[in-house]
């Protein structure tokens, strides 16, 4: 529950630009008003039921689960969103998660698909060797970039390459990557999720970024715009992130007392002491 607490606390109230500030904008800052962290906080309500499910299902078992929903949930939906574009017509209720479409895979359903995905990659990984993986996450690549000269919806976070793409990617960063220092790595990624964030707040995508000039920039030499976006990049990393460790800290003794009440986390207690 502290997680959940602590993505949906919002950097609005620090953040709210030009906005008059008011009892009604300071309350509707709470409301959060991002499509990815609404649908990240519910897949954290739902993972440790998942991850449940994940853990008492053999091997076997979670590769026929994988099939089934790839060809439901990603598969079936870009054959048919993908026709209903290159023939320019409406499919109305052919998708499988809603009757207006996938609605670009911007949705639980493909979160948790995902989730699944990642889920067998980390714990079976992919007897794939490297060269193969690197080749099948280039063809995919390709394959998309050509669509997308015909189509809008090659892009799409439920389209198949796209997917494809994905699990190569994260196979391919399991098999290549060994963190040495991973209490620091932590330390660093908790805010990950903080600073997407905030970094599209008004005070960095008109203010912060009006001094670095891109758009300007990005007619100038090369080597100065790749300095001038590397500095970009990394001024506005360390600010999101001192922001994001400010907010953290400020609700960290609720968040902290979220994740001791017994009342909110018995049911994932009950999931946790089962597996045991």
């Amino acid at each position: 529950m502290g997680d959940f607490l602590q993505y949906t606390i919002p950097s609005d109230c620090i953040l709210m630009g030009d906005k008059e500030l008011s009892l009604r904008t300071v309350l509707g800052s709470f409301i959060p008003s991002n499509w990815y962290i609404i649908l990240y906080c519910a897949l954290i309500l739902v993972a440790p039921y998942t991850n449940y499910l994940i853990n008492h299902i053999s091997k076997k078992q979670f590769q026929i689960l994988l099939g089934v929903i790839t060809v439901i949930f990603s598969v079936w939906n870009t054959i048919f969103e993908m026709a209903s574009d290159f023939l320019d017509i409406r499919l109305l209720g052919i998708s499988t998660i809603s009757i207006n479409g996938s609605q670009a895979g911007y949705n639980i359903v493909n979160f948790v698909f995902l989730y699944l995905l990642g889920s067998y990659v980390g714990k079976y990984s992919i007897s794939i060797k490297k060269r193969y993986l690197s080749v099948l996450y280039i063809c995919a690549l390709c394959v998309t970039v050509i669509l997308s000269k015909y189509t809008d919806i090659s892009w799409n976070y439920d389209n198949i390459f796209v997917t494809i793409m994905s699990v190569s990617f994260f196979a391919l960063w399991g098999k290549g990557i060994t963190l040495e220092n991973k209490q620091r790595v932590n330390v660093i990624a908790k805010g990950t999720v903080g600073i997407y964030i905030i970094h599209t707040k008004e005070l960095i995508t008109n203010v912060l970024w009006g001094y670095f000039s891109i758009k300007q920039a990005s007619q100038s030499t090369p080597i100065f715009f790749t300095f001038n976006m590397l500095g970009c990049i990394l001024v506005t990393y360390i600010i999101c992130y001192a922001i994001e460790a400010t907010c953290r800290w400020c609700i960290k003794p609720i968040s902290n007392y979220l994740d001791k009440c017994i009342v909110l986390n018995r049911n994932i207690i009950q999931l946790v002491t089962e597996e045991k």
